[in-house]
């Protein structure tokens, strides 16, 4: 647990570690904040890899590409799911992506991972519960090689809900 590291604050000011996650929907549409600044610094190219490269993507599954420029080893795109009162497993989907993200991360050999607060803001699932998942979804797959997860979030909002389950499975602040 003492891997784990909550930051309230920008994804993109976490260069230091080997991959950072970004998102992606089923439709291979990558829009918000975090994704207008990623495709900002990578350029066309990401984007053309992206439609090029991840063919017919369903909600939760993992894709790793290359950084293209960005100051890391690699971005790993998660498929995220959109919340519809889990009328169609979206909570089941966000999990996938969490316990993918770190899967992908062992089998790459990563050692530190950045990752947003998943399906917060563009997924529109309720804030509280998709702490609960990503929260449930990391400790479900964290192996003794990752050195670091970094849990970035945006808003305090988010911040707060994961701070509450981190510390309801046991996890102090170092």
């Amino acid at each position: 647990m003492g891997r784990i590291r909550l930051i309230e604050g920008d994804l993109l000011d976490q260069m230091d570690v080997d991959a950072i996650v970004a998102t992606i929907l089923p439709t291979l549409k990558a829009d918000g904040h975090l994704n207008d600044a990623i495709i900002a610094k990578a350029g066309q190219a990401m984007d053309n890899f992206i439609v090029d490269n991840i063919f017919k993507p369903k909600s939760g599954d993992v894709f790793a590409i290359p950084p293209f420029g960005i100051p890391v080893k690699h971005i790993l795109y998660a498929v995220l799911p959109v919340w519809k009162d889990n009328l169609a497993n979206e909570e089941r989907d966000l999990t996938r992506c969490y316990r993918g993200v770190m899967e992908l991360s062992v089998k790459m050999g990563l050692d530190t991972v950045a990752l947003p607060a998943l399906g917060c803001r563009h997924g529109t699932f309720p804030v509280k519960r998709a702490a609960r998942i990503g929260v449930q979804g990391i400790l479900d797959r964290l192996h003794n090689q990752l050195e670091e997860i970094r849990i970035v979030c945006h808003t305090r909002e988010q911040y707060d809900a994961f701070h509450f389950w981190l510390s309801y499975y046991g996890w102090r602040e170092a």
